[in-house]
C-alpha cells in the first residue's frame, strides 16, 4: 500500500495539470466527474500502469537472474543503507550525484537501473533479443498480460484518503 501511495504522490500533478485552478480547488475534486472523467480514476489508471510495468520488469529481472526477488520494504532498507554509507563517507566534497535519496528518487533510480541491467542481460544472452526495442516490446507484452491490484482498500479509496483536504 505504501508503494501505491508513493506512486499516487509522484503522479498527482500529472492529473492536476489537466484541470483549471477552480476545478482543482473544489473540495470534492478527486471524486467528481469532470468532462466525463473522475480524477481519482485517472490517477488510478496511471498508477496501475506504472505498477504493472515495474512488476513485469521485476519479474523478468528475477527470471533472468539480474536480481534476487525483493519487496518494497527491501527497497526502502537498501535506500537507507545507501544513505547511511554515503553519510559515513569521510570525504563528501568530491561526491557526484545524489548524496542522499528519498524513497521517491530511489524507487525511480532502482527501476531505471533494473530495466537497463535486464536489457543488457537479455541482449547479451539471447538470440531472441538483439536490441533494446526487442526487450522493451517483450516487457510491454508481459505487462499487458498482467493485472496488478493493490491489496486491502480499493485504489480509489487510497487516492481519496491520500489527497483528502
Amino acid at each position: 500500500m505504501e508503494e501505491y501511495v508513493l506512486l499516487a504522490e509522484n503522479h498527482k500533478n500529472d492529473i492536476l495539470m489537466r484541470y483549471t485552478t477552480e476545478q482543482v480547488n473544489q473540495p470534492d475534486f478527486w471524486e467528481q466527474e469532470i468532462d466525463g472523467k473522475v480524477p481519482a480514476e485517472q490517477l488510478e489508471t496511471i498508477i496501475s500502469q506504472d505498477l504493472t510495468e515495474n512488476y513485469a520488469i521485476k519479474h523478468l529481472a528475477v527470471e533472468w537472474k539480474v536480481t534476487e526477488d525483493y519487496t518494497f520494504e527491501d527497497l526502502k532498507a537498501q535506500m537507507e543503507e545507501k544513505n547511511d554509507a554515503q553519510s559515513d563517507s569521510a570525504d563528501t566534497t568530491d561526491s557526484y550525484g545524489l548524496t542522499a535519496y528519498d524513497i521517491s528518487k530511489y524507487y525511480s533510480y532502482w527501476y531505471s537501473n533494473l530495466q537497463t541491467k535486464l536489457m543488457n542481460q537479455m541482449i547479451g544472452n539471447s538470440k531472441d533479443y538483439s536490441e533494446a526495442q526487442d526487450v522493451e516490446a517483450y516487457i510491454t507484452e508481459k505487462a499487458e498480460k498482467s493485472v496488478i491490484r493493490p491489496g486491502g482498500a480499493s485504489a480509489t479509496d487510497v487516492i481519496l484518503e491520500t489527497f483528502a483536504q
